[in-house]
């Protein structure tokens, strides 16, 4: 501290004393920075240890390294990682500024030796420049965007930082993202992990970063620091276009579980299972790369429910590769897609399922004159439940292939038009077949019947991921809209954030369903637990009722 710091920081204490009689430390510990509870510190520290990153972050520090030289440092990456994930489950963010208050005022001397922070005489300016720093050491290793942030770039360098894009950085900060959500999830009890049988929704949100969104030309200078983040709208597939309601930020793509059946929500909490990163609007195979680290966790490959924006990409980019893994689906249309799909020897696809060709025309564009308005919601409905009788039955699941097997409804339960003649055919009696997988009808094909009972209840599970979603954004929880509460800028940064938070999501869903489960376990009512606080406002430990002090007799 240089003399004119010291001669700053006595007139302010003078000034604190004279006026409130208290030292300034003393009012920022009680404006909110008051001792962490040690179990939060503890379940943090066991988190990250249990997650095996550690070791893999070692490993890729010491192959950026030209030497071991140099001074040791105070925070390494284990302590940032745990920081991170401790003040987002106290509601505080990755914001550097609480983080530096904490290492001043809320942690003791123990709690930094369980941190591994070297305790050398410090004040809040020397806590905040080191875990900058160390949270820069860490970020560098796996950051796929490197580049300058500290202002706006140019063309020219712009340029550069694009060609500075590194795969191999991306996969790290993908695959140490996937290990803390993977961890995370594991810590669901086995009895409950064995009742999930695989389903999964995916959906993607956004995070916002500070500044204007950068232009989406290439050769225009970046309106803001952070080079590597991208512009939002909140129509079509998100990609900004350039208008004044852009925002600027990136999108976390995300799978949560989802119940076997609609109701059947007792059975376990919905957990996020899986993340990506990535600019709005760059969703090209997020989606397949979000199930295929779901699948990891080694559940069923149960169905995927999604929106319009997943159904529309290309088949060979989602549908085809899950499918192949032993998937089937759950998602809506545009409005041209609705019909006739695609056709195999005497079948239609109408709408994703697989019909006999002899079904009225007006069953088969139901649906679509309802899109375009042609007829009313109503009518529509009914249109489509005429279509049951003309339905294949599906035998068992896809197999290897993406084959699958059906039997033809039972003759004699459904009137049998041409569509070419317009009349009345005699239809084919009762046998089976294999349809393959083909190109055309894959991109649309699904499990069950378009807005039939059994698609509406799964379809409406699908706002689990978007209650997810919502909820790690909530000012009530994780807080991610909240951008104060991310200090770092760039991809990775942003990334490591908003994994975190998802965490803590986790953690915290799975606290509250063992609350819920004993509360039903309870018959509705639990036992209060009562304890006295002492005089830092911390709980006292229980004491075991034989050991407490009796009267003398």
């Amino acid at each position: 501290m240089t003399f004119r710091q010291s001669q700053a920081s006595a007139h302010l204490e003078k000034r604190m004393q004279d006026t409130f009689n208290q030292e300034s430390a003393t009012l920022r510990r009680g404006s909110g920075r008051g001792p962490i509870p040690r179990a939060y510190l503890n379940r943090a520290i066991d988190f990250i240890e249990r997650s095996e990153v550690l070791a893999k972050v070692l490993e890729w520090d010491t192959a950026s390294r030209k030497s071991t030289a140099g001074r040791k440092s105070y925070i390494d990456a284990r302590a940032v990682l745990v920081l991170i994930l401790l003040h987002f489950q106290l509601g505080y963010g990755a914001n550097y500024q609480h983080i530096a208050d904490s290492l001043e005022y809320a942690l003791n001397a123990e709690d930094l030796t369980l941190l591994n922070i070297t305790n050398v005489s410090s004040d809040r300016e020397d806590w905040y420049k080191r875990f900058c720093r160390a949270t820069h050491r860490l970020i560098a290793v796996m950051d796929p965007h490197p580049g300058p942030r500290r202002h706006r770039l140019d063309a020219a360098e712009y340029a550069a930082a694009l060609a500075n894009f590194s795969p191999e950085h991306l996969a790290r900060i993908d695959w140490l993202c996937e290990s803390l959500v993977h961890t995370s999830v594991r810590h669901l009890p086995k009895d409950l992990w064995d009742k999930y049988t695989g389903n999964v929704a995916v959906d993607a949100t956004l995070v916002c970063t500070a500044g204007f969104p950068n232009p989406s030309d290439q050769s225009e200078k970046r309106a803001n620091a952070d080079f590597s983040s991208g512009r939002y709208r909140r129509e079509g597939a998100h990609d900004g276009q350039g208008a004044t309601t852009d925002k600027a930020g990136f999108e976390l793509e995300t799978g949560s579980m989802v119940w076997p059946n609609p109701g059947e929500n007792g059975l376990y909490p919905s957990l996020i299972t899986s993340v990506s990163f990535h600019k709005p609007g760059e969703v090209r195979r997020e989606g397949l790369k979000v199930v295929t680290s779901h699948n990891k966790l080694g559940a069923a490959h149960g169905l995927v429910i999604v929106d319009r924006a997943y159904n529309n990409s290309k088949a060979d980019n989602f549908q085809r590769p899950l499918r192949l893994a032993g998937h089937e689906f759950v998602f809506d249309y545009k409005e041209h897609d609705h019909g006739k799909q695609d056709n195999y020897e005497d079948l239609l696809l109408v709408d994703g399922f697989w019909y006999v060709r002899w079904m009225p025309v007006d069953l088969i564009t139901a649906w679509a004159d309802w899109r375009y308005s042609r007829i009313s919601y109503a009518a529509a409905a009914k249109l489509s439940d005429a279509r049951a009788p003309y339905a294949m039955i599906p035998k068992g699941r896809p197999d290897a292939d993406g084959f699958q097997r059906f039997t033809y409804p039972l003759a004699g339960t459904y009137l049998a038009i041409d569509p070419d003649t317009l009349k009345r055919v005699k239809p084919i009696t009762a046998r089976s077949l294999t349809i393959p997988m083909t190109t055309k009808g894959l991109k649309h094909l699904q499990k069950y019947p378009y807005r039939s009972p059994a698609w509406l209840g799964h379809m409406g599970m699908r706002n689990l991921v978007e209650s997810s979603n919502k909820t790690l954004k909530d000012h009530n929880f994780e807080d991610l809209r909240n951008i104060g509460k991310r200090s770092g800028r760039g991809f990775a940064f942003q990334y490591l954030a908003a994994t975190m938070a998802a965490v803590s999501s986790n953690l915290r869903k799975i606290s509250q369903f063992f609350l819920t489960e004993a509360t039903t376990l309870a018959g509705g009512k639990l036992t209060r637990q009562r304890r006295r606080k002492g005089p830092d406002n911390q709980l006292l430990p229980t004491v075991d009722p034989a050991n407490r002090a009796r009267p003398p007799s």
